[in-house]
């Protein structure tokens, strides 16, 4: 009964937003790669770029995580910024990323959601 909610929801949001929503979900799902990266090894290099002064030795925790959304967040906002080109590069690529599979997430929750108060 749930599978079929949720295929519900999935065709719903096909007709409201057409085909291009599935190119750009899986543009961003493989943006997620990036995100295991970041969990893997480059939350050392964001640490050392956003916080050299603090010496974090966690990269696989929700700590690191947590770290990585913040400083993805506090990027959008201004709060934090680099002077390297690169680095500026991939923040706007982490942080667009980040904002848009939340985004993605939370609309199939919503029409989930509806779809499923809608049949009770």
């Amino acid at each position: 009964m749930l599978e079929t909610h949720s295929q519900e929801s999935l065709n719903i949001l096909h007709t409201m937003l057409g085909d291009w929503f599935f190119l750009v979900a899986f543009l961003f799902a493989y943006g997620s790669l990036n995100f295991m990266f970041v969990s893997a090894k480059g939350i050392q290099y964001l640490d050392k770029e956003f916080s050299p002064d603090k010496k974090y030795d966690d990269t696989w925790s929700i700590a690191a995580s947590q770290r990585f959304f913040s400083y993805c967040w506090d990027y959008l906002r201004g709060k934090i910024k680099t002077e390297r080109v690169g680095m500026r590069v991939w923040m706007w690529f982490n942080s667009i990323s980040h904002v848009l599979i939340c985004l993605l997430l939370l609309y199939g929750i919503l029409f989930d959601c509806y779809k499923w108060i809608i049949d009770l």
